[in-house]
């Protein structure tokens, strides 16, 4: 993730389409923003910016969001990009929360640039590689 207007790394983003624990339609997100860009909204803004990406150039239905229970505010952003919680599962590294949502609509309540946040805009996703 790139802030245009400094032309600063803020984080990185990856989407996973091919992982043993998703189906055929999914799509897993992770996401890591540096501390200086936390409480921004711009990891909300990548999320679904991720989102659309993969609602108009690959065959995914659904965006997953793999979650610890403790992560409070990658919880607070998964409800804020439209993500709702389906199940929790034990992973090799411990107990994680399935967040999941329907791509194509945006969610409702959010403008369209996809934050309530006016400093979230201005974000760029170079996106490389597949799957």
């Amino acid at each position: 993730m790139e802030h245009i207007a400094t032309a600063e790394i803020a984080g990185t983003l990856d989407t996973h389409t091919r992982q043993d624990h998703l189906a055929r339609d999914q799509a897993n997100i992770a996401y890591g923003l540096y501390p200086q860009w936390r409480g921004r909204g711009l990891a909300t803004r990548a999320v679904l910016l991720a989102c659309h990406y993969l609602s108009t150039r690959t065959a995914t239905r659904q965006a997953v969001l793999r979650i610890h229970p403790h992560n409070t505010a990658s919880i607070a952003l998964a409800h804020r990009a439209g993500l709702s919680y389906t199940h929790r599962v034990h992973a090799d590294d411990g107990p994680l929360y399935w967040y999941i949502r329907a791509l194509g609509e945006p969610p409702t309540g959010l403008r369209p640039t996809g934050s309530r946040r006016p400093d979230a805009d201005g974000l760029h996703l170079w996106w490389c590689g597949r799957g």
